[in-house]
């Protein structure tokens, strides 16, 4: 997938850059380490398409990225208590 960065800006991009070495771009590049969940939902976000599309090897990624598309979801206002459960 191409969005037009280095790996040192895409880190910058997804938030990643004071957490995460730029050569780890590189690892996931290859396929040699997986990303944490947290950083596949950070480039699904930067890129503009579902999660589920980067984590489905069944489904085609579009051809164009969008890049920080706006999804229509509803945002958990808080985590729920361990009393809630």
């Amino acid at each position: 997938m191409a969005l037009g960065l280095s790996q040192s800006e895409l880190l910058s991009r997804l938030g990643f850059e004071d957490s995460m070495d730029y050569r780890r771009m590189s690892e996931f590049e290859r396929g040699t380490t997986e990303p944490h969940l947290s950083v596949v939902l950070q480039y699904a976000r930067a890129a503009g398409v579902p999660m589920e599309d980067i984590a489905d090897d069944d489904l085609d990624l579009p051809k164009k990225l969008l890049g920080n598309l706006q999804h229509k979801c509803i945002k958990r206002k808080s985590k729920p208590t361990s009393a809630a459960r």
